[in-house]
């Protein structure tokens, strides 16, 4: 007997952006246990979809078409699934109207508070997610609590209609690292062995992460005085006018993205996520699996989850001060051994979506 068929629509469902990797190990946990998938995407690996043992569709979007690319895209995929007919239409921010939404970002609340005023009216991306927001019946799946929140005290959107539902990690792939794999791992990525390493870990906007935030607290006396080399890994074409934050004589180096990222975490001593906004943060709850020392801002989604580890330390007030003297209480601590995170795991996540799912299927 086939199982139901649901419709996922999403615009980048390949690349290292944590909703992108998060959609992947949903599809192949959904597919293990009985869904039958169409996925909807702009971006996607075919070579993984045809492994998987997936159904896919592309949006055609050649360079010169990029205009409005959002508006295009929740129109093909409407028609996408008006064809297929669908037993579940499950979003993750990108279509219009849908049974299921994975909300990735609060884009009101983190325009607000990164720029210190409202969104513009005619937004289009703030008026997508409006639009969204206001479907009647709509099942709306919050990455953290602080996420669950905003919705109600935002949106106004009802409680009853949200689900919580934290993104996993990979529990074979970032454990606590022995001297030995600290040690490979920064010669693979050119740092010397003989320093401490804080890292900050992001797909992207260095700004939201509190990049310029962390290279303020370098000056703390606490921290200034370990000399850490700082690595700040993130999407960014001119690293160099971040440097004006940081104090003289403060070694920074920016790297790219990478697949392995498991190999940032076993080269580092201690992870900073000052971010002034993150509506979960997936690094921090890996660097968590992996044992490090974790200083990360309250207004992070994940923070919630993970705070009473020992290892975590929650700051509120992201000034240099506070923030330098947890930093550099991180370093000193050294490396846990490993938490028990099972029930943050991808499996455990899979199988928690499976049961969302499931439930709405009943009311659709």
């Amino acid at each position: 007997m086939q199982g139901p068929l649901v419709f996922i629509g999403i615009r980048k469902a390949e690349g290292l952006s944590g909703a992108a990797i998060m959609v992947r190990r949903q599809i192949e946990s959904l597919v293990a246990q009985g869904f039958c998938i169409h996925l909807a995407a702009e971006r996607l690996d075919t070579a993984w979809a045809a492994q998987v043992g997936i159904r896919w569709s592309r949006l055609p979007c050649p360079w010169w078409r990029r205009g409005a690319i959002r508006e295009r895209f929740a129109a093909w995929a409407e028609r996408q699934a008006a064809r297929l007919q669908p037993d579940l239409v499950v979003g993750h921010g990108d279509l219009r109207q849908q049974d299921v939404l994975h909300l990735h970002n609060l884009v009101h609340r983190a325009h607000r508070i990164l720029t210190g005023r409202p969104l513009a009216a005619d937004d289009a991306l703030g008026h997508l997610h409006t639009t969204q927001l206001r479907q009647p019946g709509l099942t709306v799946i919050a990455n953290s609590q602080m996420m669950a929140t905003a919705l109600t005290e935002d949106a106004g959107l009802p409680q009853e209609r949200i689900r919580l539902l934290h993104p996993g990690f990979d529990a074979t792939a970032f454990t606590p690292a022995d001297a030995g794999r600290r040690q490979q791992a920064r010669r693979t990525l050119g740092l010397p062995d003989d320093r401490p390493v804080l890292g900050l870990i992001a797909s992207g906007d260095l700004h939201k992460r509190g990049a310029d935030l962390l290279l303020a607290a370098l000056a703390q006396p606490a921290l200034a005085i370990l000399k850490p080399l700082t690595v700040i890994v993130g999407k960014e074409r001119h690293p160099e006018r971040w440097l004006a934050h940081a104090p003289t004589g403060a070694e920074v180096r920016f790297l790219p993205p990478r697949p392995d990222v498991a190999t940032l975490y076993d080269a580092l001593d201690a992870l900073a996520a000052p971010a002034r906004i993150e509506e979960f943060g997936m690094c921090v709850l890996e660097a968590a699996a992996a044992g490090l020392p974790i200083v990360v801002s309250a207004t992070t989604g994940a923070a919630k989850a993970l705070e009473h580890l020992p290892r975590v330390t929650v700051v509120s007030d992201l000034s240099p001060g506070p923030l330098g003297a947890a930093l550099a209480e991180a370093l000193v601590q050294g490396r846990q051994a490993a938490p028990d995170l099972g029930a943050l795991a991808w499996p455990a996540h899979g199988k928690a979506l499976a049961e969302i799912y499931r439930e709405r299927l009943t009311t659709r």
